[in-house]
């Protein structure tokens, strides 16, 4: 954590991080990722055999494929057995129509793989509209199609409460005593609370393509 502390790197990006240490670099096959960026920090995490293709919808980001997601996505139907789609979910017009267009392009059984923002700042990269609670995640994956939706909080209140005050983010060696500290005081927050009112940064999520 020190590491990526120094690098200037926000809380919410290294608890994202682990999660994609964890489980992206377990995936295997034709992978999309949607709204990469120019270097996506998970790709250190990645088999050095994935066939990656990285799309944004600014070409200026030097993607393998120009995509706008509040488009139809211009791809054949099963291509890809996995898709991630990290930090870019608040700038769709249609959530469920696009998602849709995700789990088309997906093979049976292809995962995809996603970040949901819940407490964070406005980022009008170029335009942000939504934050999604446990609930609202459920209902639009599900009317997109996707089963099998496992979530993952991504930090709590006190992680919440550091990460907004972003000018602390510039003063790197005060990070180094104000994130484990935010991250000590959200594990003990009473479990009752976190489970009947969570206050997460957002949620990791898996979900599955189970058609035939």
């Amino acid at each position: 954590m020190i590491k990526d502390i120094l690098k200037g790197k926000s809380l919410g990006r290294i608890l994202m991080n682990k999660y994609c240490q964890k489980y992206l670099g377990a995936i295997s096959g034709k992978t999309i990722d949607f709204g990469s960026g120019k270097n996506p920090s998970y790709i250190k995490y990645l088999k050095k055999d994935i066939k990656l293709t990285r799309t944004d919808y600014n070409n200026n980001k030097n993607p393998d494929l120009v995509i706008d997601l509040n488009k139809k996505i211009e791809l054949g139907d099963g291509l890809f057995d996995n898709a991630i789609f990290l930090n870019t979910v608040y700038i769709l017009e249609n959530p469920t129509s696009s998602l849709k267009e995700i789990y088309r392009i997906l093979k049976p059984r292809g995962k995809l793989f996603m970040t949901f923002p819940l407490v964070f700042n406005e980022a009008s990269e170029p335009v942000d509209y939504w934050r999604w609670t446990s609930q609202g995640i459920d209902k639009v994956l599900r009317q997109a199609g996707f089963e099998y939706i496992k979530k993952y909080k991504i930090g709590e209140r006190f992680s919440c409460a550091i990460s907004l005050a972003n000018p602390f983010r510039k003063l790197k060696y005060l990070n180094i005593i104000f994130y484990p500290l935010a991250l000590f005081l959200d594990k003990i927050l009473p479990n009752k609370i976190k489970k009947l009112h969570p206050c997460p940064l957002g949620y990791f999520v898996i979900c599955k393509k189970y058609n035939a």
